[in-house]
C-alpha cells in the first residue's frame, strides 16, 4: 500500500489518472468502482464530447452550446438540455459529491445513460 500510495502521489501533469487522485487523493483497497456511469464520473472520460474529440474519435459538441469543455460533469450537473432528469444535482455538485451519496448517484446514472440512449439529440456534429 505504501508503494501504491507514492506512485499515486509522484503523479505529474500530462499523466493519466490526475482527474481520478483529484478525487480520491489516497489509495484504497476497499474502494472498487465498477459501475460503468461511476467510472465515467470518476475519470471524466466517456460518452462525452471533449473525450471524444481528445481521441479523434468525433468531432462533436454539445447542442446546448453554453459549455466549451462538454465533459462528463457538464452533462450531469450543468447542461440544460437534461435540466429535466435533474432532481438533486445541481450546477456546482462535484464529481466526488455526485459518488459519495447514493440518490445523487442514481440520478446521475439516469443522466448518463439518458445521454448514451440520445446521442443524436444532446450531441451536434461540428463541421
Amino acid at each position: 500500500m505504501a508503494q501504491w500510495q507514492r506512485d499515486w502521489d509522484s503523479r505529474e501533469e500530462g499523466v493519466k489518472g490526475l482527474f481520478t487522485r483529484n478525487l480520491f487523493p489516497k489509495a484504497s483497497r476497499t474502494r472498487c468502482i465498477s459501475n460503468p456511469y461511476d467510472i465515467q464520473v470518476a475519470t471524466n472520460h466517456g460518452l462525452c464530447p471533449q473525450y471524444l474529440r481528445k481521441f479523434n474519435l468525433l468531432d462533436c459538441s454539445c447542442r446546448c452550446g453554453e459549455d466549451s469543455e462538454d465533459d462528463v460533469l457538464h452533462f450531469v450537473a450543468r447542461c440544460p438540455i437534461l435540466s429535466h432528469l435533474r432532481q438533486f444535482i445541481k450546477r456546482d455538485t462535484t464529481s466526488l459529491q455526485i459518488l459519495m451519496q447514493p440518490h445523487l448517484r442514481r440520478e446521475m446514472r439516469k443522466i448518463l445513460h439518458f445521454v448514451h440512449k440520445n446521442e443524436s439529440v444532446v450531441f451536434q456534429m461540428n463541421t
